[in-house]
């Protein structure tokens, strides 16, 4: 991860070749000079100017700043030298926006995590001309008085931009010696302004954890909660009743746990986006929620945006697990190719059972009695039930019944 890249309110500065698809297709040995001279000339603006490429995508450059005003001076520096070039026959014209929000360090990506900040000055670059800087009002607040020599704000007015929920009010940095007069920006389609609502429902036994993401959805006009439920059973009568889009669903509940809720959900509802939420982050909890039929696994403790972008990409039909578990997975799938024993498989999936704690479960899951088991492993029937006390308490089992269901979710039995 880069460790210079600014965190917390960060000022964001996209980029993009306007028409760059016809150019290629149209003078495609021209735009191989002119493409990598675009992108010299775009990464010394950048990073004379205190910023930091961390993504660069066909041609569209993101760039991240600590303040608004370098982010400014980059993008007249990056149009002065852009407009000075002696092009062939490939004219470059790039279009630019600038917004300023909040946004973190995404650890095991070493990219950005602020879906409303990226998104937002997407869709304000998106929006302008070839050779136009389009500012935020965020963004303007703090460079307004900061601006550099030559470039004043005009006021483009309130607009709504495609796909956002909240109209921007948008201004145009003009630069003294640059083109200023741009075609009207570029408004959304009727049909792309009409906000599709996420109904979402909130199963958690924990109050407080229920009313914080009430609060926080709230906010959001993309979302309605539809419902709350404390306990398993609950959320399985809700979902039949309110027929949300989503459901987040906490793994540990009483009367039923969140994955058997799951389970009855989905045998009736298939079409139900549901994501799991645990403060544990073990294997067995992940291979259960996914043979249940969940398509997003995210921690309590994860930040705001994280639940925010699961909610809204579950609710579109993809599946969230996030780069952690995803690793979990890959390294077990591969275990299951190599000649191991279940026990072994055990081991990856259950780390906090001894071995031998692990091999009883393994004969349990087979549906072999204690008094067999004490014969198989030559242990006594006390030192067996024992060993099922323990089994019962660390995976969190009310009784043999859930152990088995737990054991065979993750491959054993």
């Amino acid at each position: 991860m880069n460790m210079k890249l600014p965190s917390g309110t960060v000022t964001f500065l996209f980029t993009d070749i306007e028409n760059s698809t016809r150019l290629w297709e149209q003078q495609p040995q021209e735009m191989r000079a002119a493409h990598a001279r675009h992108n010299q000339i775009l990464r010394n603006a950048i990073e004379s100017n205190h910023g930091y490429v961390f993504q660069v995508i066909g041609d569209a450059f993101c760039a991240a700043f600590r303040t608004a005003g370098d982010a400014a001076r980059a993008a007249v520096k990056g149009q002065f030298d852009l407009n000075a070039e002696q092009w062939a026959s490939a004219p470059i014209k790039v279009r630019m926006g600038i917004h300023t929000g909040e946004a973190e360090i995404e650890m095991a990506s070493g990219s950005y995590n602020g879906y409303i900040a990226l998104s937002r000055v997407q869709r304000l670059m998106s929006a302008g001309c070839g050779g136009q800087v389009l500012i935020s009002f965020a963004a303007q607040k703090l460079v307004c008085n900061n601006l550099p020599q030559g470039v004043s704000l005009k006021d483009m007015g309130t607009r709504r931009l495609k796909n956002l929920s909240h109209p921007e009010h948008i201004f145009q940095l003009e630069i003294s010696g640059l083109p200023c007069n741009f075609p009207d920006i570029k408004l959304p389609h009727a049909r792309d302004t009409v906000m599709n609502t996420i109904r979402l429902l909130i199963a958690d036994d924990h109050t407080m954890f229920r009313e914080g993401l009430r609060a926080l959805f709230t906010a959001l006009p993309d979302i309605e909660v539809v419902g709350e439920a404390a306990n398993g059973a609950a959320a399985v009568t809700q979902a039949a009743t309110l027929q949300p889009d989503v459901v987040l669903m906490d793994i540990h509940m009483p009367d039923l746990n969140g994955i058997e809720a799951t389970r009855q959900i989905l045998a009736t509802q298939p079409g139900m986006g549901i994501i799991m939420v645990t403060m544990l982050e073990d294997d067995a909890s992940v291979f259960a929620a996914m043979r249940a039929g969940a398509r997003g696994y995210v921690l309590k403790g994860a930040h705001h945006d994280e639940i925010l972008q699961a909610i809204r990409a579950v609710a579109t039909g993809q599946a969230v697990f996030g780069p952690a578990i995803a690793t979990r997975m890959m390294n077990f799938f591969q275990g299951l190719n190599n000649p191991t024993s279940q026990s072994g498989n055990a081991a990856q999936t259950f780390p906090q059972l001894t071995e031998r704690e692990r091999e009883v479960l393994v004969l349990i899951a087979q549906g072999i009695s204690n008094k067999e088991i004490a014969e198989k492993l030559v242990i006594s029937m006390k030192t067996v039930s024992n060993h099922i006390t323990n089994i019962f308490s660390k995976l969190q089992v009310a009784d043999r019944a859930q152990a088995i269901i737990r054991a065979r979710d993750a491959g054993l039995g």
